[in-house]
């Protein structure tokens, strides 16, 4: 399977099945990343120009894909080395190498 970028919000009904799912991924030996967006809803990353945090989860979208389709390889399990957005989101949290450590 390809890489995975999982971006859950904290006020989302499924952000636990979200974070499941990238710790099932990871168990597989998939490449998974997961990242948290506090304060914010299901569907918040389609509010950008509106909402600032989902300008900044589409930032992280971008990157994440424009780094993934440009490396040849990944390290399995170990997720993709991504370069962030010059903004910073205080309510984001890159919570790759938390879960790593937590089994399926």
């Amino acid at each position: 399977m390809p890489p995975a970028l999982v971006v859950t919000a904290e006020y989302d009904v499924l952000r636990d099945e979200g974070e499941l799912y990238a710790r099932r991924l990871r168990a597989s030996g998939v490449p998974a990343r997961l990242s948290l967006y506090e304060g914010v809803n299901h569907r918040f990353a389609e509010l950008f120009g509106i909402l600032d945090p989902a300008g900044y989860a589409r930032d992280e979208m971008c990157a994440w894909l424009r780094e993934t389709l440009s490396s040849p390889t990944t390290t399995p399990g170990g997720g993709v080395k991504i370069s962030q957005s010059t903004k910073a989101y205080p309510n984001r949290h890159n919570r790759h190498e938390k879960e790593a450590k937590v089994g399926a």
